[in-house]
């Protein structure tokens, strides 16, 4: 059940490229709107260094990632499925981002081919898991629990 779970959710991620980012600021709750990379369950966004998102991060890692289908295919019905990521952010230096598999360090590199020094990986490392489905008029929703190495 666990492994079948997970593929929904990896699918899913593979699927879409926008996330609703939601974090803690010195002001309150903060949100923004995000385009992410997934490898697996781990997803990585490519910000500008200045931005507000990456100084919250840095005081703050604890964030929440929801991907979600905006309508039902055109039909302007609402929203139906989403994946709902509870985790770690955590700000890449260019030598950790090495590490990162290949996909993920070139679309990141492309960008700061572009603008060198203007922009920094961030890592989300995901704690638990949402899955929700519609069905029926009804929302079914379950968790996973991601357990992380020592």
């Amino acid at each position: 059940m666990i492994d079948k779970l997970k593929g929904e959710i990896i699918r899913f991620l593979r699927q879409h490229d926008m996330a609703y980012l939601s974090l803690s600021s010195p002001d309150g709750p903060w949100a923004a709107m995000v385009h992410y990379l997934n490898d697996g369950l781990t997803l990585y966004l490519n910000e500008m260094s200045a931005d507000d998102l990456v100084f919250f991060i840095e005081h703050n890692p604890a964030v929440v990632l929801t991907v979600a289908k905006t309508e039902f295919e055109g039909t302007g019905a609402p929203p139906g499925d989403s994946v709902q990521i509870f985790g770690q952010a955590q700000i890449l230096t260019p030598d950790e981002l090495k590490s990162r598999p290949a996909q993920i360090q070139a679309a990141i590199d492309e960008k700061n081919r572009q603008l060198p020094g203007v922009f920094v990986a961030i890592e989300i490392i995901p704690l638990r898991i949402y899955r929700v489905v519609r069905k029926n008029g009804s929302y079914r929703r379950e968790a996973l629990d991601i357990e992380q190495s020592p």
